[in-house]
This record gives C-alpha cells, sequence and structure tokens, in this order.
C-alpha cells in the first residue's frame, strides 16, 4: 500500500497499474454508502486500518494530496531500489 501511495502521483505509470491489477482486493476503492452488504463495510474497515497504520508510523500524511513523508519515500527507495 506504501508503494501505492507513492505512485498515485504518476496517474497511468505502469507501475501503478501493475500494483492495482495484483492487489485489487487491497487497493480498489471500497463505496462507504450506508446499506452495504458486510463483506464490503469489513474491507472498507481493514483499508481504512491500513491506511491509518502507515499515517501512524509517520510513512503516509493524513489528509493530503502530497501523499508520502520523507521517511515513507526513503523506505519506498530502500524496497524498491532504482
Amino acid at each position: 500500500m506504501l508503494v501505492f501511495y507513492s505512485e498515485r502521483q504518476a496517474i497511468g505509470s505502469e507501475r501503478l497499474r501493475e500494483l492495482m491489477n495484483k492487489n485489487r482486493e487491497v487497493l480498489r476503492p471500497i463505496s462507504r454508502e450506508i446499506g452495504l452488504p458486510q463483506d464490503q463495510i469489513d474491507q472498507a474497515a481493514l483499508q481504512d486500518s491500513y491506511r491509518n497504520t502507515l499515517v501512524r508510523l509517520g510513512l503516509l500524511r493524513e489528509n493530503s494530496t502530497d501523499g508520502l513523508t520523507s521517511l515513507g519515500r526513503l523506505l519506498v527507495r530502500q524496497m524498491l531500489p532504482l
């Protein structure tokens, strides 16, 4: 999920497309409408938890389109060397 957020600025990038295809169940935006089936509510809660954990660890900015923090970018660079 951290790599996904690092790629969000590059809409249409090949890596973003690959991430979405490989991890569709985790990365696909989930509706939060009232009256959804319980499995979708559960999946939305998990997705929120993943994102909130990245924020709490200081890797992702909360409520920002800017995305990753400096620490988050450093970690992504270590995980995905150029």
